[in-house]
């Protein structure tokens, strides 16, 4: 029997439109500081990587934010490493979980490259949402690092 959907394990909320709206969604509501959770200012959303532009990119159409996406690999069809708002000053990682910290190594370093003056003042974690809990929004990396 052929499956409707093919995918690895985490990208199981994230290929069904269906559920995806609802994490978008709920994560605009979040973003706009209706949990009850001070989020700081941003003009701007970066994300890297499959994951980070399915939820990303829809994300910043409902807050009408512009984008930064961030290439993982230099090895593509783009002379850009980090494509779209040039002129960032605070950004949001949107990620769908943080664990090692390599993403937001690979986006600070490149657009901190790319546009020196763009800021991160936040990660939006948006995996708890896929259980209905309150995203994690990092403002502090969990290795205690400052961002």
């Amino acid at each position: 029997m052929l499956k409707d959907y093919e995918h690895a394990a985490y990208m199981e909320y994230l290929v069904r439109h269906e559920v995806l709206d609802q994490l978008v969604a709920k994560s605009n509501t979040f973003l706009r500081g209706r949990f009850g959770i001070q989020i700081p200012d941003f003009d701007c959303l970066a994300f890297s990587g499959c994951s980070g532009m399915l939820v990303g990119s829809p994300l910043s159409l409902a807050l009408k934010k512009p984008f930064i996406i961030i290439r993982k690999h230099p090895e593509t069809h783009s002379e850009h490493i980090c494509e779209g708002f040039h002129a960032a000053k605070k950004y949001v990682l949107v990620d769908d979980f943080v664990s090692s910290g390599k993403t937001l190594d690979l986006v600070v370093n490149r657009i901190k490259e790319w546009q020196p003056q763009a800021q991160l003042v936040g990660v939006l974690e948006v995996s708890r949402l896929w259980e209905d809990k309150v995203p994690y929004f990092h403002t502090k990396f969990p290795f205690g690092r400052r961002m």
